[in-house]
């Protein structure tokens, strides 16, 4: 995936509002006329939601609104431009807002968040930022951020497996016989691309665990699963956790089973590493007397968006700061009563 796509010169337009309100309304005009099944009213009071509850203001005079919503795309990207700022609670009197980056995300989209952080860190680059803000005309603006997030999220180039690789793919399969693993896991990351794995057979339930997995289409063919997780440690086999514990809520593995972990250094570009591990043992804390983790009417797909949104958190923080969180899957109400934020 490449978020230049996402980016049309007819949604980069120089705004006119001098609130933000009035500035998500002049993007919402543009986007809505290309989407009709997209609603200016419902996104605005979206947007505007959000803003109460966090500010997406990122500093430099950047402001980056977004909201997910039940759309037949992926992601939709309107930019606008102010020449004489506008006011924004969230920014200094003496630091007007100069650029709204607004992002519509399906609710389906699975990297919400990792697009969201690439944009965020595209977008603090003072240089960028003021080439954006001081292009000379939209045109201009529109080919700077076109080729901005043209290496945003874009897939990585793919690293050629090497003999070694080979071996111990292969060698894993065997210890995972020799010891009655019930699967093998992979952890792709090891890999400063997009992770292809050699021609290399088994009849091993297989799942490739990585954090660059975009689309459908990019599951690789040799592996029967794919976990997406992000790395919060540059450490061996740092994703194995939270793979697992996607895994046991997806129904991929069960608190019987063994499983052959296969990895190596973040980036490193070779498999150095081959574990053993018994679910069971490693997830003691977590066993209870029921087999299911999760309530009847909560969705896997629910705890794998608080894994995300945790590990994102404890990854990039915010505004440079470490951010601790509180998660509640249930009757969030009624925890509120108890509980008192402190942003």
């Amino acid at each position: 995936m490449r978020l230049d796509k996402y980016i049309s010169r007819s949604r980069v337009i120089d705004l006119g509002s001098a609130d933000m309100e009035g500035a998500l309304a002049e993007l919402l005009n543009l986007t809505v006329a290309r989407f009709p099944d997209l609603h200016k009213e419902s996104l605005l009071k979206g947007l505007l939601r959000r803003e109460d509850t966090m500010t997406t203001y990122l500093g430099l005079g950047v402001a980056l609104p977004h909201v997910r919503v039940k759309m037949g795309r992926r992601y939709v990207l309107a930019v606008g431009r102010s020449h004489y700022g506008i006011r924004y609670d969230g920014a200094m009197e003496s630091e007007p807002v100069r650029l709204v980056i607004m992002l519509i995300a399906d609710e389906k989209a699975r990297d919400y968040l990792q697009v969201l952080a690439a944009l965020a860190r595209l977008l603090q680059d003072q240089d960028f930022v003021n080439s954006l803000v001081q292009a000379p005309d939209l045109d201009t603006l529109y080919d700077r951020l076109f080729a901005g997030c043209g290496g945003i999220a874009a897939k990585p180039v793919a690293a050629a497996p090497s003999r070694v690789n080979v071996v111990v793919l292969r060698e894993a399969e065997k210890i995972a016989r020799g010891s009655r693993c019930t699967g093998l896991m992979v952890f792709g990351d090891a890999f400063a691309g997009t992770f292809e794995s050699p021609r290399w057979k088994t009849t091993l339930k297989t799942i490739l665990v990585t954090r660059n997995l975009t689309d459908a289409e990019d599951h690789p063919a040799r592996f029967s699963e794919t976990i997406q997780v992000r790395s919060f440690s540059s450490q061996r086999l740092a994703q194995l956790r939270s793979a697992m514990l996607v895994g046991l809520t997806r129904g991929l593995l069960t608190f019987n089973d063994r499983i052959c972990c296969v990895g190596g250094l973040a980036g490193s570009n070779q498999f150095d590493t081959i574990v053993v591990v018994d679910v069971e043992k490693e997830f003691q804390t977590m066993l209870t007397s029921h087999a299911d983790l999760l309530p009847a009417d909560v969705k896997p797909e629910v705890l794998e968006r608080v894994i995300a949104v945790a590990t994102e958190l404890a990854v990039e923080g915010r505004e440079g700061r470490p951010v601790g969180c509180l998660f509640v899957i249930g009757d969030h109400k009624k925890l509120e009563k108890l509980t008192k934020p402190l942003v």
